[in-house]
């Protein structure tokens, strides 16, 4: 028999970590949180430079073999996800980077304006949850969990390469939060104390202790339970066996980019046809489902000096 709660979050990245320690606290929600990674990683991870040493190494990375693209002459190159308890959070750069208003803007007016994702909507969420070390509002908060500063340390090269650039016409920016995000400067990170401060330490780790709160990691979730026009649970394996557990209230997929739709699709959530090629059962022709990824573009440019 499926064990009950009243919401079951699956995928304990960042999203997973806000919404399933905010229920618990906030609401005294029974809360079920799933995660296919590890709960714990390396010591290094907890160092700004450590992430280094695991860029390639699929612990606690899921490496994504993208499809050739003609974009890139052929090239499928491979994009990494988050494979732990506090997802990218846990393995990233430590870049604390907010996305432009005119997105946020941009996702309200596709859902005909007023839906709560614009840019004042969402500004007062960031300052609640940010604790930044320099910067205060009105773009910036000073007291919350999640602990924003400066680089501790910065290779003279990195301000020789921000003079550079001002001398070319590249106007500086101190601040890439504050709405333009345009320019030339240095970025702030996700830490506090020469540490990184990631969703788990920032969020889960105070309610973890809760009765509310049930987290099994090393836990992949292969299914969305259906009844009629609802979800009432998921199952999952871990540990060489076949779990399932049921929701009262909602299923709460925070799985990423890749991982969400993969889940809708495997539980007949998507295009038929798509879904009829693979062989899985049609629950919903849901078009759309799986397509349309935006990702955002990186153009590195590494040198060693001695």
């Amino acid at each position: 028999m499926a064990e009950g709660y009243d919401y079951i979050i699956v995928g304990g990245g960042s999203a997973g970590c806000v919404t399933g320690a905010r229920l618990v606290r906030d609401h005294g929600a029974r809360v079920l949180l799933l995660e296919a990674g590890p709960r714990d990683v390396h010591w290094l991870m907890d160092w700004p430079a450590g992430y280094m040493k695991f860029l390639d190494n699929a612990t606690y990375l899921t490496l994504h073999q993208s499809e050739p693209q003609p974009q890139l002459d052929g090239r499928g190159p491979i994009v990494p996800q988050g494979h732990a308890l506090g997802g990218g959070s846990r393995v990233n750069a430590l870049v604390y980077m907010r996305g432009r208003p005119a997105d946020y803007d941009g996702w309200d007016r596709m859902l005909g304006g007023g839906s709560g994702w614009g840019w004042a909507d969402m500004l007062p969420y960031y300052r609640r949850q940010e604790g930044n070390q320099r910067l205060g509002g009105p773009a910036h908060g000073v007291s919350g969990p999640l602990k924003v500063c400066d680089p501790g340390h910065v290779a003279p090269m990195s301000y020789a390469f921000i003079a550079a650039l001002q001398e070319l016409g590249v106007p500086p920016t101190p601040d890439f939060n504050a709405g333009r995000q345009g320019g030339v400067g240095l970025m702030q990170l996700t830490m506090a104390d020469g540490r990184r401060c990631d969703a788990v330490r920032a969020f889960l780790n105070p309610v973890l202790r809760d009765t509310r709160l049930t987290l099994h990691t090393d836990a992949t979730v292969t299914k969305v339970l259906l009844e009629g026009d609802r979800a009432v649970g998921v199952e999952w394996h871990a540990g060489g066996r076949v779990h399932q557990a049921r929701a009262e209230a909602e299923v709460i997929l925070t799985a990423g980019a890749y991982v969400t739709p993969k889940l809708l699709m495997l539980s007949g959530i998507g295009p038929a046809e798509q879904l009829a090629g693979h062989g899985i059962a049609v629950h919903t022709d849901l078009p759309g489902v799986g397509e349309n990824l935006q990702d955002h573009h990186e153009v590195p440019v590494v040198a060693t000096t001695n």
